[in-house]
């Protein structure tokens, strides 16, 4: 397995350049300098590009460590990746503030397919169904606030909801995986469940910061990145109604296995 760290904040590992996965990942995983899934995926044969962000919680606002200095400057960056190997399929991923960039990002670039666990899907606890349950730790906003205010950055960037709906028809299939138990995982959840290319899974127990280390155990993400994608828009998933806690738990495991 050849890995090219060309930056500080970004790892390429060779595989097969006709379906480019781009791993995202989360605020735990970049103020430690890691990359999520690095272990979990290195048995998959694609061409797979890991991506953190820096230390502070920005959500990827700004850029990634040694190679881009905001979210756009990395969706100019990905687009040359995407030009320069020219992959018949591409598919981004990522857990919680990772799940946040593969979907604006995912969604900026128009990429084949989209899942992600415990996904922060707005940046501003007034933006969910539920402000009071909108947070995922005391403070968590409090800098990308600041950020947006200092900068002036485009307001749309706050909600993921309001970048689908800015690039509508562009991406076949945004999955995501949350926790029955947890409102805050359901309540961004709901934010973009209205959209007819989402599917949503929830598990019946768990917690936001174990729930990619469950759906790598029981292959759940893995088929999701792995399996055909015009089989994976085929496999249904009960509408998602936040207040219902729709089970995930009815649906067998072993079924969704590569």
């Amino acid at each position: 397995m050849m890995m090219d760290h060309f930056a500080d904040g970004a790892l390429m590992v060779d595989g097969d350049k006709d379906h480019l996965v781009v791993l995202f990942s989360s605020r735990v995983a970049s103020r430690r300098k890691n990359f999520d899934f690095l272990d979990a995926t290195k048995d998959m044969r694609q061409q797979r590009l890991f991506l953190r962000t820096g230390p502070t919680d920005l959500f990827f606002h700004d850029g990634v460590p040694g190679l881009s200095q905001d979210m756009n400057e990395t969706a100019d960056f990905l687009r040359f990746v995407v030009g320069r190997i020219s992959p018949s399929r591409v598919t981004f991923t990522g857990h919680s503030s990772g799940g946040y960039a593969a979907i604006v990002l995912g969604h900026m670039l128009g990429v084949d397919d989209i899942h992600v666990v415990s996904p922060v899907t707005y940046l501003n606890a007034k933006l969910g169904a539920d402000p009071d349950g909108g947070e995922l730790w005391e403070g968590v906003y409090d800098d990308i606030s600041h950020h947006f205010e200092e900068t002036g950055k485009d307001p749309a960037f706050l909600s993921c909801h309001d970048i689908i709906r800015r690039h509508p028809n562009r991406v076949q299939l945004l999955r995501q995986f949350v926790v029955a138990t947890s409102p805050v995982d359901l309540n961004h959840a709901e934010h973009v469940a209205g959209f007819p290319h989402v599917q949503t899974g929830v598990y019946q127990r768990g917690r936001h910061v174990t729930l990619a280390a469950i759906t790598l155990r029981d292959g759940t993400l893995l088929h999701g990145l792995n399996g055909d994608l015009d089989t994976l828009k085929k496999e249904t998933f009960q509408p998602f109604v936040r207040s219902n806690y729709p089970a995930f738990g009815d649906y067998d495991p072993e079924a969704l296995r590569v």
